[in-house]
């Protein structure tokens, strides 16, 4: 199922990467917008089909009460038993084939996601969840995190207590607020975290990581849609 999120072939690096990506598939992505305009005609709904978690055949809905009662394509909700957003969907189907079944794993969740812990639950019990755990954890093989960066004080000393939970070649995958027309971190929205723009990439790496690469993910099949949806991959 890998390939109907559409990654790109090569990892998004730099704001100049993700605009030749943008220039070199511009079909496409015109094609998925006039899909997501159909969606949004159509009532908020979408059309039957997979959550990537689950393996569940399932529909998937409008959250609004995120979106302020407005159809936001970016946070299409499973209507499957685990109710996981987007976000949530996106990064287990991309982290699962590693942690799924294997007892050793150690896992990390940063942030107290009560729906991504539940489902995690059943695939591989988190070692340690922030900020239950205070002190640092050791030889953690993976951290999963879905917009927690946008609301702590300072993302700077968050990404290295992170880095340092992590075991050489421990990969950390995240989401947060990200705006690809920015260089820099944004200023908030009124109400709203903070959004952050290609300087993330330069942040992670200096919090101790060898590497952090964007990829650019949309399905229609897995209910994955919105413009510009990003997830983060840093390595240890």
């Amino acid at each position: 199922m890998t390939a109907h999120l559409r990654f790109p072939a090569f990892p998004l690096r730099s704001a100049e990467d993700f605009q030749r990506f943008a220039a070199e598939n511009r079909a496409l992505l015109d094609e998925r917008l006039r899909q997501e305009m159909l969606f949004i005609r159509e009532g908020q709904l979408v059309r039957a089909g997979t959550c990537g978690a689950c393996l569940a055949v399932t529909h998937f809905t409008s959250d609004t009460a995120t979106s302020h009662g407005a159809y936001d394509p970016g946070q299409q909700i499973c209507d499957c038993a685990a109710r996981l957003s987007a976000h949530r969907r996106a990064l287990l189907h991309l982290a699962g084939a590693s942690f799924g079944g294997r007892d050793w794993f150690r896992l990390g969740l940063f942030g107290q996601d009560a729906p991504l812990a539940l489902k995690l639950a059943t695939l591989c019990p988190p070692a340690w969840v922030w900020p239950k755990t205070q002190a640092k954890p050791a030889a953690t093989h993976m951290v999963l995190s879905v917009d927690t960066l946008s609301t702590v004080p300072d993302p700077g000393t968050a990404l290295a207590w992170i880095a340092e939970s992590l075991m050489p070649g421990g990969l950390f995958l995240f989401t947060l607020p990200f705006d690809p027309a920015a260089r820099d971190k944004q200023p908030p929205l009124a109400g709203s975290p903070r959004r952050f723009g290609w300087d993330i990439l330069d942040r992670v790496r200096d919090a101790g990581f060898q590497d952090c690469v964007a990829h650019c993910y949309w399905s229609g099949e897995l209910g994955l849609l919105g413009p510009d949806a990003m997830i983060f991959k840093a390595f240890r």
